[in-house]
């Protein structure tokens, strides 16, 4: 706004939003269809000779929490239709006047983003009888949509054995056709990377409870629902799905939270694994002469409770209790993972690195100069305070011999011209000839604790405000931080933190028998650091971005290589280039939606994203010396 005349942006976005709004109230002929986090129960209404009984009442409960639909009356065909369900148990009521009696259908199954068809005769008789039904709860074709998907209930997600405690849900799709894990797809993975019918990982469209759960910076899910016992359904749509979708040509990965009942229900949960005693030693392990695996225990821990809202109530007769039943419920939920981890780090292309015992002889040969000190003080045996660091113990032994420094030339005894005795000529050791000057050096193997911390919470409100009218609003936020995450070998190392929050509103209202309109608001909210790490790692703790200015520069030594190993570098100084650096990214959506017999939709979203990075700050070095 300037001057007090509000932007051209803000007017823009004013008027786009203002005309949706007033679109929709008009056009009650086409209502608009939401991002599927509920289900369709529809059938047909026959008489005992198979003919359709128009003019029914048919009213849908669900059995968990009491809420009943509003009041459907059958068509000239027996056509009844009820959306935007919420998935669950539910009993199906039906009423008519024109000599039949009251029907009533218990334990239908409302699945997320499906359709369920329930057709029901009725029988002659007095309405004031009442024939009860139980369905069979036996899946039936789907005939009313094309799209292919595979549905995840509360109990499948908890005791299927694909889905470790707090390791990510998106195991699950696994199960389904055409998934297959995705490796190495630079994309954010909640458990494992999707690659569904051939697309890349990057092609999935990631959704809580209908609204956006991706990250826009890398892809993949923003915040990863690990917490099974949150999750009442998790949906994998893999082809054939529906324009209202959009956005993704991969599978739509939809997660459904729990909500509040009737009867307040919950669970503690502990889940405990201990690597050392489950896990044996690899090739590599066992090579470097270790008994047992490193340290790694696994918890998972946390609990859910949910049912009906109780609130004081303050009038006549004295203090009371207003009871939430059949009207408004709650759920919360959290879990905690500590991962008390030990890494050893080995790096896939070894370099060379002067051992700490030369550098007083190193210093002493080169006074005063800068990539010497910075060999000295910088280097992977350098940093002593960062884990443990020693000679790799898994390339077998090393011989010992001598080296003539103006040739390179190498004998195994002493001989005239010839400098050692060194260690080298196979295992860890070399040595490196700067300007005819011989130190040992070694491949460098590091022991450093990477702890992994996570906190998750999440919060569901649920309230039947009238009888045609409910809102619902629901908030998750989780906390993770991967200590150490970027150590290296050569010593320089930095953790990851991040927050990821999501959080919405929906307010449906029925406003008549065949139409819904739905109205969404939702905010997703993530912010990741790459860099920071305990001040007393000194120097080789990467700054936060905020800080990028004092990182170390990447410095290499281009032209050293060792003396028996002659195709093996020096080991590079510093971080990586592209480190520090952080993302900030939210995303805001408003949504208008109704369901009738055509489909419209309208969603208006607000994208900021900030990337805290410069790599010419942070800058790389390339530092020339003779070898030789």
């Amino acid at each position: 706004m300037t001057n007090g005349i509000p932007s051209l942006r803000v007017l823009a976005r004013t008027l786009i939003f203002t005309s949706t709004i007033s679109a929709l109230l008009a056009v009650s002929s086409l209502p608009v269809l939401a991002q599927a986090t509920t289900g369709t129960l529809r059938g047909t209404l026959t008489d005992p000779n198979g003919q359709p009984v128009a003019g029914a009442s048919v009213t849908a409960k669900n059995q968990g929490t009491g809420v009943e639909s509003g009041t459907f009356t059958t068509s000239d065909q027996g056509i009844y239709v009820f959306s935007n369900l919420v998935p669950g148990t539910y009993m199906v009521t039906v009423e008519s006047t024109a000599g039949f009696s009251k029907k009533i259908v218990t334990a239908v199954n409302v699945g997320l983003g499906q359709v369920t068809d329930l057709p029901i005769s009725l029988t002659i008789g007095s309405p004031t009888e009442v024939v009860t039904v139980t369905s069979s709860g036996e899946e039936v074709i789907n005939r009313d949509q094309s799209q292919i998907a595979s549905i995840f209930e509360t109990r499948k997600i908890e005791e299927l054995p694909s889905n470790g405690a707090g390791n990510g849900l998106d195991t699950l799709a696994l199960l389904a056709p055409g998934v297959i894990a995705s490796r190495n797809s630079g994309v954010n993975t909640d458990g494992v990377g999707l690659s569904v019918n051939g697309n890349r990982g990057r092609s999935n469209n990631f959704q809580i409870d209908g609204s956006d759960n991706n990250d826009l910076s890398i892809g993949g899910p923003s915040l990863f629902v690990d917490n099974q016992s949150q999750v009442q359904e998790y949906q994998v749509i893999t082809n054939n799905f529906s324009a209202q979708y959009g956005r993704n040509q991969g599978a739509i990965v939809n997660v459904v939270t729990k909500g509040g009942t009737n009867e307040f229900h919950g669970d503690l949960f502990e889940f405990h694994q201990n690597w050392k005693h489950l896990s044996s030693l690899n090739n590599i392990e066992k090579r470097s002469g270790k008994l047992s695996p490193n340290q790694n225990l696994y918890n998972a821990f946390g609990g859910t409770v949910g049912g009906p809202i109780w609130l004081p109530k303050f009038g006549e007769g004295g203090k009371s209790i207003w009871k939430g039943k059949d009207r408004a419920f709650f759920f919360f939920s959290y879990q905690g993972v500590r991962n008390p981890f030990t890494q050893t780090l080995r790096a896939a292309a070894p370099t060379l690195s002067i051992l700490q015992s030369e550098f007083p002889r190193l210093l002493a040969t080169f006074p005063g100069n800068n990539a010497i000190n910075a060999i000295a003080t910088l280097s992977p045996f350098a940093a002593t305070n960062v884990g443990s660091v020693h000679p790799r113990t898994d390339l077998g032994s090393s011989k010992t011999i001598y080296v003539n420094p103006t040739t390179n030339a190498v004998s195994s005894t002493p001989a005239a011209g010839f400098v050692g005795p060194f260690l080298g000529n196979g295992g860890p050791y070399d040595v490196i000839n700067l300007n005819g000057n011989l130190f040992q050096a070694a491949f460098a193997e590091r022991d450093i604790q990477e702890p992994y911390t996570e906190n998750e919470w999440s919060t569901r409100f649920t309230v039947k405000v009238t009888e045609k009218d409910n809102i619902d609003f629901r908030y998750l936020k989780q906390r993770q931080v991967f200590v150490n995450n970027g150590a290296a070998t050569n010593g320089f190392t930095y953790d990851v933190p991040s927050v990821s929050k999501n959080l919405g509103g929906t307010w449906t209202r029925q406003i008549s028998n065949s139409m819904v309109n739905e109205f969404k608001a939702t905010t997703q909210n993530l912010d990741v650091l790459f860099g920071g790490a305990s001040a007393s790692y000194g120097v080789f703790a990467v700054p936060a971005p905020s800080d990028i200015g004092n990182a170390v520069a990447n410095i290499t030594f281009p032209g050293i290589f060792g003396v028996t190993k002659t195709t093996t570098a020096m080991a590079t100084i510093g971080p990586p280039t592209n480190i520090p650096q952080g993302r900030l990214v939210k995303v805001y959506l408003q949504h208008i939606s109704g369901r009738h017999q055509v489909a419209q939709q309208c969603s208006v979203n607000d994208l900021s994203h900030r990337r805290q990075s410069d790599h010419q700050v942070h800058g790389k070095r390339s530092v020339l010396l003779r070898s030789g």
